[in-house]
């Protein structure tokens, strides 16, 4: 600690920092590119329905929204979400360069916050969905940096 006359400033490494921010801005990247190749694997046709006219959309998701977020597409990408945030949660403790578990955290509350303004947006029907993909994400993403700091203190006990 320093004495109170003797005031250093504290001046952080730039290029830690943009290596934090790419960390994490690569791990959020790297969801959205995984669930998306998810939906596109299982339910092309809701690649297309998204691409839709904004009324031809609406009009879809007031009549037959099933077709655009069916029961099998979420419980799928529920299961893909949870396993990929837990390994991109893994990845990102791993690989922060400080505060390791400080950026899992950045990255969980990312996700959150991405799922609550779905959710926010969201129809009646769809709102109860993608809540639960926002805390199965974010808490996911916290277990998988859990996991690899587990890991890295009992490697340090041996």
């Amino acid at each position: 600690m320093l004495p109170m006359n003797q005031e250093e400033e504290i001046k952080p490494d730039p290029a830690l920092l943009f290596r934090s921010f790419l960390l994490v801005a690569g791990a959020y990247v790297a969801n959205l590119v995984l669930l998306f190749l998810v939906i596109f694997v299982v339910s092309p046709e809701t690649i297309e329905i998204l691409g839709m006219e904004p009324a031809e959309y609406q009009k879809i998701l007031d009549n037959e929204p099933e077709k655009i977020f069916s029961q099998e597409l979420f419980w799928i990408l529920l299961i893909a979400s949870g396993i990929t945030c837990s390994a991109l949660g893994y990845l990102v403790a791993r690989l922060a360069p400080l505060g390791k578990f400080s950026h899992a955290i950045f990255f969980a509350a990312i996700l959150f916050a991405q799922y609550l303004q779905l959710a926010i947006g969201a129809a009646d029907h769809l709102r109860t969905k993608v809540m639960l993909l926002m805390v199965v994400s974010s808490v996911a993403a916290l277990v998988g940096a859990n996991m690899f700091l587990k890991s890295e203190n009992a490697d340090q006990l041996k």
